[in-house]
């Protein structure tokens, strides 16, 4: 199982539904839920000296305001690299 994933999605109910569904079938242990690219981003670079903080997985919307996917995974790459390495991101869209 999992240990944390992360939602980056400005939709609510679709973060409802996706940290429902999370929950029910126990994928992970712990779902952290983030509205925006850059709430998410903030997140990331405040833990990023305790691994046990990061998501090992996130789920990325790509259309979002202010800070989009695209925008989110090119400040992304410019993390540390224990980041980089730990957290795996799979895009979400119904684009």
């Amino acid at each position: 199982m999992i240990d944390l994933v992360m939602l980056i999605d400005d939709n609510e109910t679709d973060n409802f539904i996706s940290k429902r569904i999370i929950e029910l079938t126990q994928f992970a242990h712990h779902v952290e839920v983030k509205n925006s690219g850059k709430d998410a981003l903030e997140y990331l670079r405040q833990h990023q000296g305790s691994a046990e903080h990061l998501p090992d997985l996130i789920f990325l919307d790509i259309n979002m305001p202010i800070v989009d996917g695209f925008m989110f995974l090119y400040e992304f790459e410019n993390l540390e690299a224990s980041v980089r390495e730990k957290c795996k991101v799979v895009i979400l869209s119904s684009s």
